[in-house]
């Protein structure tokens, strides 16, 4: 099993865009693919976030009650509203 760290020192750099575009690609080839943001920052449950775009390359974006918060608890489980750099965060 090939493992990927996806990391860098700071905020709207593209590490969800890399991450998203691996996870698409990787899966279109028909690999197994798992991505986590665990922790993720300036977080609006009503608003798109980084989490919803990996869950979408991921292909769990799914409907119905709960569905959506169930995947944003496996996949990015510390949220937090206030928009922190990776090393406040």
């Amino acid at each position: 099993m090939t493992r990927l760290f996806i990391t860098a020192t700071g905020t709207e750099v593209g590490k969800t865009l890399v991450t998203a575009a691996l996870v698409h690609q990787l899966g279109a080839q028909g690999r197994s693919v798992t991505a986590l943001k665990p922790v993720l920052s300036g977080f609006e449950p009503e608003g798109p976030s980084d989490a919803h775009e990996i869950l979408a390359a991921l292909g769990r974006q799914g409907k119905g009650p709960g569905h959506a918060a169930q995947g944003l608890d496996r996949i990015s489980p510390w949220r937090f509203k206030a928009p922190l750099s990776p090393d406040i965060a």
